[in-house]
């Protein structure tokens, strides 16, 4: 068991965890008082989660969430996860996509992180933006909106019915 694994790729958005890995199966906790339905935040954050994990080290074969709540638990293999978010790669072939793109988009960020700090620190500046941080770690994070842009990005996208 690995209790809060983070995965290869989370440096690269900012940060990412999940709840717990046991065996092959990435797990995720609900404890919510509503009904033990799969939304679609959640299947954003396991793709995300399954697509951040690059090198495979952690062998992420299912995917899963247990509402703690009401004792359910709902499990897929991550082949038919993603078959059924319409995904048309091999999950090796999405998390080389998705690292390529997470790295290409780095530099660019960065550089105009750089100038909206420098603009902060000019003296004719005198008001921070809400969304920045201090720390400079939340800054530095893709403008994908989390882990739901990231499976979006792939084209990892639930289906409309």
């Amino acid at each position: 068991m690995h209790p809060g694994p983070s995965f290869a790729g989370s440096a690269l958005i900012g940060g990412a965890d999940g709840d717990l890995i046991a065996d092959d199966l990435l797990l995720d906790f609900k404890s919510t008082h509503g009904p033990t339905t799969i939304s679609k935040r959640d299947v954003y954050q396991l793709a995300g989660y399954v697509l951040l994990d690059f090198d495979g080290m952690h062998r992420i074969w299912r995917v899963g969430i247990y509402w703690t709540r009401y004792g359910i638990l709902r499990t897929f293999t991550v082949d038919t996860f993603l078959r059924l978010l319409d995904a048309q790669q091999p999950v090796e072939q999405l998390r080389a996509e998705l690292r390529t793109s997470l790295v290409e988009d780095r530099a660019p960020r960065q550089q105009a992180i750089r100038e909206r700090r420098a603009k902060q620190q000019s003296p004719a500046s005198t008001v921070t933006q809400a969304s920045e941080t201090p720390s400079g770690t939340a800054e530095d994070a893709p403008r994908t909106r989390g882990l739901a842009g990231i499976a979006r990005k792939l084209g990892v996208a639930t289906r409309r019915r």
